[in-house]
């Protein structure tokens, strides 16, 4: 078990040593009204959803790695392959966080050094695949969806878990 669960769980269990049962199910449905955390702890310190905090909120993102964009009208099939990975990612979609990305980049190159960001982490591995001849870069992208997709699953499984530690009664 990962120690950011174990944690999660303690914490969890705190709550329920601190509140009533009752008390946190409508904290959990107040929080789900509101949307997402992040809306709710703006409303908190009196920011509007839209609001931008300075000029780093006015920088966007590229849509794709320069290393993948540099295979546009090269090779066609690679490029749309790794593009639609490399969104994927960006998107949050499959490998979340930078740990997950750091393991599937040494996983396939011992040397792999992601950095500290995830972005930047993104950036790496695409440059890893891109290197790699088509087949073998549609290989390694089925198991890096296939591993995610294990690993998703698991975290729904402590999410049950902590759900069910919630919902029962000592």
């Amino acid at each position: 078990m990962k120690k950011s669960v174990e944690a999660a769980i303690e914490q969890i269990l705190r709550l329920r040593s601190q509140y009533s049962d009752a008390d946190l199910s409508d904290a959990i449905m107040q929080l789900a009204a509101s949307r997402t955390l992040s809306n709710r702890i703006d409303e908190r310190h009196g920011r509007k959803k839209h609001e931008t905090r300075g000029p780093s909120a006015e920088r966007k993102a590229p849509e794709i790695s320069k290393a993948v964009a540099d295979l546009r009208g090269v090779d066609d099939e690679r490029f749309e392959l790794l593009a639609r990975f490399d969104r994927a990612l960006r998107r949050g979609e499959i490998l979340t966080t930078l740990e997950s990305i750091r393991y599937q980049g040494m996983r396939m190159d011992k040397s792999f050094a992601p950095g500290k960001s995830r972005r930047s982490a993104i950036s790496k591995l695409l440059k890893l695949l891109v290197a790699l001849p088509t087949a073998d870069a549609r290989r390694q992208i089925d198991a890096i969806v296939t591993a995610d997709q294990c690993s998703s699953r698991s975290e729904e499984a402590y999410s049950e878990l902590a759900a069910f530690l919630m919902g029962r009664r000592d």
